[in-house]
């Protein structure tokens, strides 16, 4: 925690590449000489990235003592730490997907069956204007009645001309 707070020059609570740069060029030499000896790593840059492991570009106090730990005792790899970071990451983002692509299919399929049962109802009510159809069709109407009458009426003139 000490060697976090040395590095966190502007007392942010995070270190940032930029802070990371300021131990190679500064006079931190021994914050430097610690690192180095806790590491391994004589690049400050590179374990600056080796420690970010969710990528976001700054450490917490909790991401730089969790990491310096694995390197330092548990001797635990933090590339596999990237590489299970991104793949939680990943497994989130498509979980999440997942979940809006159901939601969507659910509401299409609700839009289906709403337009199936509109669909239902329509051929309900064409079967019925068909059957009305089919019985207005065969009873007579006045106007045929009349129709039919002056018809008959014309044709008698005519034959009664011709006599």
């Amino acid at each position: 925690r000490a060697l976090f707070q040395r590095i966190d020059a502007d007392k942010s609570g995070s270190i940032d590449r930029a802070e990371m740069v300021a131990v190679l060029e500064s006079d931190f030499e021994e914050t430097q000489r610690v690192l180095n000896d806790l590491t391994d790593w004589a690049d400050p840059l590179e374990l600056f990235d080796q420690l970010d492991v969710d990528g976001g570009g700054s450490l917490d106090i909790d991401e730089f003592c969790n990491g310096i730990w694995q390197i330092v005792v548990e001797k635990g790899s933090m590339s596999t730490q990237r590489i299970e970071k991104k793949v939680d990451l990943l497994t989130a983002a498509y979980t999440t997907s997942v979940r809006e692509q159901g939601t969507r299919l659910d509401q299409v399929l609700a839009q289906l069956k709403e337009l199936t049962e509109n669909q239902a109802a329509l051929a309900k009510s064409v079967d019925f204007l068909r059957s009305q159809e089919t019985t207005f069709a065969s009873r007579p109407r006045a106007h045929d009645v009349g129709a039919r009458a002056l018809v008959q009426q014309h044709r008698l003139n005519k034959t009664s001309f011709a006599l």
